[in-house]
């Protein structure tokens, strides 16, 4: 079978199944982020504010020192053209003062300067979680499961285990178009389950977490760096999780139908691992399993502009972003 290697046109809007790409739970969550964008602002502002306070602080406190500095010298030079004992006597204990002053002017400074580093790092802290957080267009690059790299899996997973499985029914006399049907269902149901369970699990995480605690005023004002380290924790935990996810699935979820074919196992799996992965990232990456625009598929064994069937869903790196990977469709 050969299959066509176009690279996707454009960036398209899809719709899901038929219905809209409008969700309450992708509403609220998009209000959610609004709201915690705004809070980030506001404690970035509250830093530059704060940081810009101490380093007035620190230049008045400076120029304080030197004037000190100014006024020793000179006392100094007065007091070398006076004479007398008791004259003696009063240069010495002003300038006792003026070393006891500078020395704490001089701690003042050090302790102004440590100040000064930690809310420039708090600073630079806030607004790189800022710009990470919940962004799907920076990537942590060490990331073996980024999106970028889970558009290469989902490739890999269409040309190699798509393909197993594809022989496997084969050799079972069914035709192609029912296979590819049989196929995609199965890739289907695998998305639904991971998606629905990733939600499932994150908010009973968040609860676990929470209870019985009181939310106060500034736990919800860091609740970004909250969601974040909860989001990092589950990633962390995923290779561990994943062998339980499709066991679960496979004998409880899986279409009765296919289930009763073994052989069709390894497929599963690898549609549910690399599957569980798009779910957890933040945002979720998105599949269609609708030919809305076909300028995100592209053809199966021939081309045309009538489908005849669906074999492949297409891959976007989040619901309405841009296109990862063209889906496959065949043409009559």
């Amino acid at each position: 079978m050969s299959r066509d290697s176009t690279k996707p046109k454009h960036m398209t809007t899809i719709h899901y199944a038929g219905r809209s790409a409008y969700d309450p739970s992708v509403a609220k969550r998009l209000e959610e982020e609004k709201r915690e964008s705004k809070e980030k602002d506001k404690r970035i502002e509250e830093l530059e504010k704060e940081l810009l306070r101490v380093e007035k602080k620190l230049k008045k406190e400076t120029a304080e020192r030197e004037k000190l500095n100014h006024e020793h010298d000179k006392m100094i030079s007065d007091l070398k053209h006076a004479r007398g004992k008791s004259l003696d006597k009063t240069l010495k204990e002003e300038n006792d003062r003026l070393k006891h002053e500078i020395d704490k002017i001089t701690i003042e400074k050090e302790d102004l300067g440590t100040e000064v580093d930690r809310l420039r790092t708090n600073l630079s802290k806030v607004a790189g979680d800022k710009m990470m957080d919940g962004n799907p267009y920076v990537t942590d690059l060490s990331d073996p499961n980024r999106p970028q790299r889970l558009a290469e899996k989902f490739n890999c997973l269409y040309d190699n285990s798509w393909t197993d499985a594809f022989e496997i029914l084969l050799a079972k006399n069914k035709d192609e178009k029912t296979i590819c049907e049989i196929l995609l269902k199965i890739l289907e149901e695998c998305w639904r389950f991971c998606s629905g369970v990733s939600i499932h699990q994150f908010s009973s995480l968040q609860k676990a977490c929470m209870e019985p605690v009181t939310i106060s005023t500034e736990m919800k004002e860091d609740s970004g760096a909250y969601t974040k380290h909860l989001t990092d924790a589950r990633r962390s935990c995923s290779r561990t999780f994943i062998p339980l996810l499709c066991q679960h699935f496979w004998e409880k979820e899986m279409n009765k139908e296919h289930k009763k074919d073994e052989t069709l196992k390894p497929y599963v799996d690898a549609c549910l691992e690399l599957f569980w992965y798009s779910a957890i990232t933040d945002p979720p990456l998105y599949y269609s399993f609708i030919a809305d625009n076909l300028d995100d598929f592209r053809g199966y064994t021939k081309n045309g502009d009538e489908v005849d069937f669906f074999v492949w869903p297409a891959m976007y790196l989040h619901e309405n972003g841009p296109l990862l990977y063209q889906g496959v469709v065949q043409y009559k």
